[in-house]
């Protein structure tokens, strides 16, 4: 047996794992989606963590990358789960 097939999650953690990971994703990318009309929100959050203040236009633009990003990582994380459910059983 190889160190790899000895690390390898079984069909029920990889399905926990990417369901998990996919739907955390895909909801951070949808409030990111949700509030990129709404900047100052966004802005409140950077200025907590000491970043510097971006305009208004940049941090739509920012939101809107982000959000579509993470959304199509989530989608493409429980389309993965989904792969692992068919594939399983």
């Amino acid at each position: 047996m190889s160190i790899a097939e000895k690390e390898t999650l079984p069909p029920a953690g990889q399905m926990a794992l990417l369901f998990g990971v996919g739907a955390f994703l895909l909801a951070v990318g949808l409030w990111f989606l949700v509030n990129r009309n709404r900047p100052h929100k966004i802005l409140q959050i950077d200025t907590l963590q000491g970043f510097s203040a971006r305009g208004e236009g940049a941090t739509k633009i920012l939101a809107r990358l982000i959000g579509v990003v993470l959304a199509i990582g989530g989608a493409g994380a429980l389309l993965g789960g989904v792969v692992v459910v068919f594939r399983t059983y």
